[in-house]
């Protein structure tokens, strides 16, 4: 038990170190330690009242003026002895400033509600006044940073970051351009990211985490679970001690710890461990504050309570309207509670939910169109409503980032992860419900409080339809007579059959009520998963997969919230015994699994069910099925790459081929889905176009695909891009921009330790953010699965090249194999030369093989990871370095950028430099392979002779010594072979001949439309020319293009389309004529090539922009603006021209 110290002794401590930063820091932490909070209250507020200075002593700056002020109180790390002190130091601060928190979170409830509706500059002038009433906070600073984004005026966030970088520098260390306790200005680093519309959020969440997991001690993960919380709060919430971002939140002002103190509150509870004094602590802080976002903790500990403010009678009437059906009045009712209130994330998608219910289409919740309530609302409604809910999910993802501090955020936040079936917690989401909802009740572990919050709920509202229903669902009652609407009713009375363990019937219920509601996404997805779910207990597997692939057919959104993983688990265990080979296996299989083996394995069991070997060969076999099951059967094997690791597949271009197959077929069956077939197959044609066009790849060589990374993994690159872009703007109008260059936590700490973390400025922040859009680049050619990394990690560094350099000596017996970590002998040698009777020469051998196994192992472990390595920081190992220091890449990074005016030509000149780095460095590689390496196999196996040249193995030594030299003579051989290794493989297109790239062209093309009944007549006059390799993409894009839209578009004359091609070249200009029979009338046809023509703008849009493609590939990327496309109809002919200049194209 503790020694209790009397109070008297306490504050003579205090007194006693009142100079001494350091040690006052350490008798504070002693009492507020102590045990019993009364007395650490009152000397506490004997201490302030008689020594008014100590308030700064126990807590720091808690009011700021200033941006300087903010955070630049010295305080000190100690350990936390536990949540509930932690929680009680900060509860006394807000204890003695009570009146600056109420006023702080109205000012923030007005706020909110202000940038919600879009009322920006209501917004910014009452920030303006906080700053005045309540002093600066990075509270202040985020929203400040927000307004400006949604406003439009990046450029005031850059300057605001740039001023407080420069104020946070003292004068002693603006000239080293250092600060040593850098927790404000790193905070508002990465919430001014947060706030940026199209800076990614994934990849904010990326590089958050990326920068924060690298903890090498405790004191180091208790830092950067502090910056993870703080930054990324509905991603980090579930720390393991919640108690550290109270401790490191103690230099910011009381309104940023306040804040945080509210999480930790939620985390804490979240965890469980300790929920009596969170629950206790919220009450005491909610009498002192006020604070609304207080009374979920406060209902919990006292579900009786009847405070006033808990209960919104109109927010109950929205719910009770919704529960009764009467959508249109739950519309109504919700526009005009927004208006006052935008707090309340429910609200929305009760909104919303009533307009998909009535069928009205979407409609603005606020008058302000724009607004961010209404960019909101319009997300959370094509989520609900659409078939492919994945981009809208991903721009609400987006918009919540930036909302990240708003109180809306946790509700979004819990919509979103559900919405897409993720890891969530309710709780958290109940504990955003800041006044009476009859849905909280699910938050208490036992029915008795439930009810009495919902019967204490009743006394204050008399009655409601939405509670007498919730008593019903917690007392898992069915209900039989009811005014609530059907649906509600229903799949609450198939949840009680469901958990009550009566599955045949729930699965039923859940049948019936899918039928009824297949119109409404949020319904059927319920229905799908709870019905699958009943089938899984019940162990009908095979129903089970058939109810998934049937439900997805119909509509794929459905099936998104059913949970397949610990079944997908399961038939694995199984492997995939008693399930008939059906042809639904394959596509549930397809659509589900993580592993592609496992996809692969499927298609190829009902593959040989029906006695074929691939795909393809199905096409006739399985008439007999469903049509809308083999084009789902079809479609997943195309889309979900499931030929990847098939076996009867063996090349890149048999399975772009197969694919050509498939979706020739999918095209030709006639469905609404044919289009994307098309485009589809448009891409396909453009793959194997380039793999015939190319030279044959030699998988031996370094190689990243360009192009995949680009379209793949920097797809989310544009906002990074148009962040350098902004900054720019701002860095040549010759204005310095202070922004962060590094910065550095303290490795290690104990109980004294100052926090702090040091930063390094640049006073040219326009270099920190070329260098963030460079690195993302790098980051991706180097590390993602398109990249070199990747290439590596799978045809080098694991085993390939290990077994090219040992294979030889172990193969003649002088390298020995390992048995647990330890060298074996293989007898080879004793039974062969008769060495086994001489137990001396034995042992001997044995010692001398096992030195010189031990050296060869050695030198190729090390030439793995000292040598082909990926080197990005200067400390790292590695030939393949691409480690730049900041400055020089950021310079170089910025040249790029004046040399290209858009994201994807950014990418190439980035990708292009990275490729001559690569040279440089294989280059490097080469040369350490002829000499370094292959000197250190020599010298080992000199060493190997001399030790074996001794009396002991004179009989045996010409033997020895004629293996050795036979190993020189092989290691040699395959050094050479690994030194080709180190070349980069060019995956570009040889110097071709035209008209054979017609033949290649038209034929893939022909291939996707079998059923098209055509004559092609070509008269390609001097096509026997060679064209220069780098112009093969463009020409292959061209010929696709017209040969795409002449099977596309044209009409017969008569039972067969002519087609005509023809090629003529005078004076070092081609123009190729494509010609096919219309039967659209030619004046509007000539009229809409006219205005396609003169559309550039087209080209930013997917689909309907061939021509327009077509025209830009002639002109600038053949390199002469004179080049032209022509395009007209008539005679019942559409006849286009393509003119390009060849001069500096052929060879």
């Amino acid at each position: 038990m503790q020694k209790r110290i009397p109070k008297y002794q306490i504050k003579q401590n205090l007194l006693n170190v009142i100079g001494s930063p350091s040690q006052c820091a350490a008798v504070t932490t002693t009492l507020k330690n102590n045990d019993d909070f009364n007395i650490v209250s009152q000397i506490v507020s004997e201490i302030i009242h008689s020594i008014p200075t100590f308030k700064k002593r126990f807590w720091g700056n808690i009011i700021p003026k200033t941006i300087k002020e903010l955070g630049g109180e010295k305080m000190y790390f100690y350990k936390p002895k536990s949540l509930k002190n932690e929680i009680n130091w900060i509860i006394l601060e807000i204890k003695h400033h009570q009146d600056l928190i109420k006023k702080f979170t109205e000012i923030r409830r007005i706020f909110e509600h202000h940038v919600l509706l879009g009322e920006f500059e209501k917004a910014l002038l009452l920030l303006d006044n906080a700053e005045k009433e309540v002093g600066v906070s990075i509270w202040l600073y985020e929203s400040k940073f927000l307004v400006y984004e949604l406003m439009d005026c990046q450029e005031r966030t850059i300057s605001l970051i740039s001023s407080i970088n420069e104020a946070k520098q003292s004068k002693e260390n603006k000239l080293k351009k250092l600060e040593e306790s850098g927790f404000v200005t790193l905070l508002l680093y990465y919430l001014s990211n947060r706030a940026v519309k199209d800076l990614s959020a994934i990849k904010y969440d990326e590089d958050l985490f990326n920068n924060f997991k690298r903890n090498r001690t405790d004191f180091q993960k208790d830092y950067y679970n502090y910056y993870l919380f703080r930054l990324n709060y509905y991603k980090h919430y579930n720390i393991d001690d919640p108690s550290i971002p109270l401790i490191m939140e103690a230099t910011n002002s009381l309104i940023d710890r306040y804040i945080v103190l509210i999480q930790v509150l939620q985390a804490a509870f979240i965890k469980g461990d300790c929920n009596d004094i969170v629950l206790s602590r919220s009450q005491n802080l909610f009498k002192l504050t006020n604070d609304s976002s207080l009374l979920p903790f406060v209902y919990i500990k006292q579900p009786e309570l009847l405070h006033i403010d808990y209960f919104d009678i109109e927010y109950i009437q929205i719910i009770d309207s919704y529960y009764q059906g009467n959508y249109r009045d739950v519309i109504s009712k919700c526009k005009a509670y927004i208006k006052t209130d935008s707090s309340k994330f429910d609200i929305l998608k009760f909104y919303c939910n009533s307009l998909l219910y009535a069928g009205n289409g979407f409609s603005p919740i606020f008058s302000d169109s724009s607004s961010p309530i209404n960019q909101i609302c319009r997300k959370i409604y094509d989520t609900i409503s659409e078939k492919d809910n994945s981009s809208s999910l991903y721009n609400l993802y987006q918009l919540n980032k930036n909302f990240y501090g708003f109180a809306i955020a946790n509700g979004l936040d819990y919509f979103i992860k559900e919405e897409n079936n993720f890891d969530r917690s309710i709780r958290l989401k109940l504990l955003s419900l800041n006044c009476f909802d009859p849905f909280f009740s699910t938050i208490f572990e036992n029915e008795k409080d439930a009810l009495h919050y919902l019967e204490n709920g009743l006394k204050h509202i008399k009655f409601s339809i939405s509670i007498e229903h919730q008593k019903r669902r917690t007392k898992k009652e069915i209900t039989q007579q009811s005014i609530v609407v059907d649906y509600i009713a229903e799949t609450d009375n198939a949840k009680v059959l469901f958990f009550n363990g009566d599955y045949d019937k729930s699965y039923n219920v859940w049948i019936s009520i899918l039928e009824k509601k297949r119109d409404c996404n949020p319904i059927t997805q319920i229905a799908i998963k709870f019905a699958f779910d009943s089938l899984i207990r019940l162990e009908k597997y095979q129903e089970a997969i058939v109810l998934f692939v049937d439900e997805y057919i119909k509509n794929p959104i459905g099936i998104k919230k059913t949970d397949v993983v610990s079944f997908i688990s399961l038939l694995k265990k199984q492997k995939y015994k008693n399930i008939k080979r059906i042809i639904e296996l394959p596509i549930f299989v397809g659509l589900n699994s993580q592993q592609d083996t496992d996809k692969s394995f499927v298609l190829q069991s009902f593959c040989d069910y029906y006695d074929v070997k691939k795909p393809s060969e199905l096409f006739d076999v399985i008439m007999d099925i469903e049509k809308f099951k083999i084009e789902t059967f079809f479609y997943v094997i195309v889309n979900e790459d499931v030929l990847r690791h098939y076996i009867y597949i063996n090349s890149t271009q048999e399975s772009l081929e197969e694919k050509q197959k498939i979706l020739s077929y999918l095209i030709n069956i006639k469905t609404n889905n044919e289009e994307l077939y098309k485009k589809m197959a448009d891409e396909v044609i453009e793959e194997l176009i380039v793999y015939k066009g190319t030279k044959k790849m030699d998988e031996s060589k370094i190689f990243a695909n360009d192009q995949a990374i680009i379209k793949y993994e920097l797809k989310d690159i544009e906002g990074l891009y148009n962040r350098f872009i902004t900054h720019y703007g701002v860095f040549e109008k010759g204005n310095p921009i202070w922004f962060i260059k590094k910065y550095t936590v303290p490795a290690f700490g104990q109980d004294a330790t100052v926090l702090t973390t040091e930063v390094e400025y640049t006073d040219n922040g326009i270099y920190q953010v070329a260098y963030s859009l460079y690195d993302t680049i790098r980051d991706k050619f180097l590390f993602s699965k398109f990249g070199l990394g990747t290439y590596l990690s799978t045809r080098i560094r694991h085993g390939v090249l290990e077994g090219e350099l040992r294979s030889d000596f172990v193969a003649n017996n002088l390298v020995l194999n390992k048995e647990n970590e330890k060298y074996v002998y293989n007898n080879y040698w004793n039974l062969t030369y008769g060495l086994d009777t001489d137990i001396n020469a034995n042992d001997e051998l044995f010692k001398i093989l096992s030195t010189f196994s031990e050296q060869i192992d050695l030198l190729i472990s090390s030439f793995k990871s000292d040598v082909l390595q990926i080197k990005i920081e200067e400390k790292q190992k590695g030939f393949f370095d691409y480690y730049i220091d900041i400055e020089t890449l950021s310079y170089k990074a910025i040249e790029m950028g004046t040399r290209t005016n858009n994201s994807e030509g950014f990418c190439q000149l980035v990708l292009k430099n990275l490729w001559e780095i690569t040279e440089r460095n294989l280059q490097k590689i080469r040369a350490y392979i002829k000499t370094d390496l292959s000197n250190a196999f020599h010298k080992s196996l000199d060493d190997l002779i001399d030790k074996l040249s001794v009396p002991t193995f004179n009989h045996v030594h010409n033997e020895f010594i004629q293996v050795i030299n036979d190993t020189r003579t092989n290691i040699n051989q395959k050094l050479f072979k690994i030194e080709g290794w180190f070349y980069i493989q060019e995956s570009k297109f040889d110097d071709f001949n035209l008209e054979e790239l017609i033949t290649i062209v038209w034929e893939s093309t022909r291939k996707f439309y079998p059923k098209v009944n055509c004559e092609c007549q070509l008269d390609l006059q001097g096509s026997d020319i060679t064209i220069k390799a780098s112009y093969g993409i463009h020409f292959s894009d061209i010929l696709r293009i017209f040969l795409t839209n002449m099977f596309k578009y044209s009409s017969p004359n008569s039972n067969k389309i002519n087609f005509k091609i023809k090629t003529t070249i005078e004076n070092y200009t081609v123009t190729f004529t494509f010609e096919n029979d219309i039967m659209q009338n030619e004046k509007l046809l000539n009229e809409k090539f006219q205005t396609l023509m003169n559309a550039q703008g087209r080209l930013q849009l997917e689909g309907g922009s061939g021509l327009v493609k077509a025209q830009k590939i002639v002109k600038y990327d053949l390199d002469d603006i004179e080049n032209h496309v022509n395009i007209k109809a008539e005679n019942q002919k559409c006849t286009a021209f393509v003119r390009i200049n060849l001069q500096n194209l052929i060879v």
